[in-house]
């Protein structure tokens, strides 16, 4: 079998697939090559990389947390390192490939598979539908002291340093040190936000955290100037984003689009400016002339 002679060189700086679209062959085939090689199929083109990581990357993997994103567990099969993962399906493909470009040169490349469907339970609980199907993306990072740090701040341990469980699984929780910032307030809310642009009425889905995680994280928003309080979904506690604070938050966020899969979640065509000719009427006042309202990003017409 005849291997390109700059088949060593590249393979320290590229991944498996690279190198297949490169060199006009499959993964297969490279393999095949490392395995005469003796070389490990998988190049350590990261033992060299510091232990750096930029403040937009840092952003980016504390309001993914926030939303989807997980941490992988270290112990285990001596496992030594983290590494980031997260899971959307096909229709979010195009988030997961912006997270993909940000975080390199962390990042694996996106894998789809197909897998059963979901559904919610009698008992409210979301459990699989093997009746349906339904294609899933994959992303995630390699493993590295750096996620190792992160979720050690992520995941409750005892004094020990075991992992506290629940139902066997691990409990996410907010670090003491989070502070918002605008970037991360934008991830989390593409991730795992939506809205309701006729009722004026934003929502962060935190069903995962616990309630005094939620208390923190409603704090850490209006300290950004994001009126929002605690509301309930299924025994839960999520936060809402009240009417005041709905335009400040997408006009937040509108800017960072991470790309048009969640063009829906900033879509304000069925926005209805607040009536209080209603209310004023009926208590009898005079109602004032009412400043119009100018949406985020446009910019209004003048005669």
């Amino acid at each position: 079998m005849n291997i390109p002679e700059e088949f060593i060189l590249l393979r320290a700086d590229h991944t498996r697939n690279e190198l297949a679209a490169h060199f006009g062959v499959t993964v297969s085939r490279i393999d095949g090559w490392c395995s005469i090689l003796k070389l490990p199929r998988k190049a350590f083109k990261y033992r060299d990389m510091t232990n750096s990581i930029t403040i937009e990357q840092m952003e980016i993997i504390t309001g993914s947390l926030l939303g989807n994103g997980s941490l992988d567990l270290t112990g285990r099969h001596n496992k030594k390192n983290s590494k980031y993962i997260e899971v959307h399906s096909l229709a979010q493909y195009g988030l997961l490939e912006w997270k993909m470009n940000k975080l390199k040169p962390f990042s694996n490349d996106i894998i789809t598979r197909k897998v059963s469907g979901r559904k919610i339970s009698d008992s409210g609980k979301v459990i699989n539908d093997d009746s349906t199907s339904l294609v899933t993306c994959r992303f995630d990072t390699v493993a590295h002291p750096v996620f190792t740090d992160i979720e050690r701040k992520w995941y409750l341990r005892n004094t020990e340093g075991e992992y506290i469980l629940q139902n066997k699984r691990r409990i996410k929780t907010i670090p003491d040190d989070l502070k918002l910032t605008p970037t991360i307030i934008a991830v989390w809310y593409f991730d795992d936000g939506s809205h309701s642009p006729n009722h004026r009425q934003a929502v962060f889905n935190t069903q995962s955290f616990s309630t005094a995680d939620c208390e923190r994280l409603a704090c850490n928003l209006r300290e950004q100037g994001i009126n929002c309080g605690l509301g309930k979904n299924r025994d839960k506690y999520i936060i809402t984003v009240r009417a005041a604070s709905y335009l400040t938050l997408i006009d937040m966020v509108k800017d960072k689009l991470p790309s048009p899969c969640v063009m829906h979640k900033i879509d304000l065509s069925k926005y209805k400016p607040p009536n209080y000719s209603t209310r004023f009427i009926a208590q009898g006042v005079t109602q004032k002339q009412q400043d119009p309202v100018v949406l985020p990003g446009l910019v209004e017409e003048t005669s």
